[in-house]
């Protein structure tokens, strides 16, 4: 059976590497970018199964990232799960308005985004 793709969108290169390598121990294959703009570009190529994205990043942030794969008809199935330190009640909110299937604020425990991404891919 194929690893299910997850794309992990984060600026932090030494979160990146952390969460890559707690996915990929998990069974999951990972592909990366460090921005909402190199996320758009990888979600179209790579198809993933599943989006991992930080809110607070570079050129593009998740907010926006997230509204635009919502927004795109061979993209929009794909669920979006928020992993930021924007916590706060209007933070939530926000992301949920913009299309997130999931939200998960820092720190956390990688169990609770293992159980989120298995809630999510079924």
């Amino acid at each position: 059976m194929a690893k299910q793709k997850i794309l992990l969108v984060e600026d932090s290169d030494a979160m990146r590497a952390m969460l890559r390598d707690r996915l990929e121990n998990a069974g999951f294959s990972v592909v990366e970018a460090p921005d909402g703009e190199a996320g758009l570009a990888v979600a179209a190529a790579e198809r993933p199964d599943l989006i991992l994205s930080d809110i607070m990043m570079p050129t593009l942030d998740g907010i926006g990232f997230c509204r635009r794969i919502k927004a795109d008809a061979l993209l929009k199935h794909i669920p979006v799960i928020f992993i930021t330190v924007k916590a706060q009640d209007k933070d939530i909110k926000e992301g949920y308005a913009a299309g997130a299937d999931g939200y998960i604020t820092k720190p956390y425990e990688i169990e609770v985004v293992i159980g989120e991404i298995k809630k999510h891919l079924g």
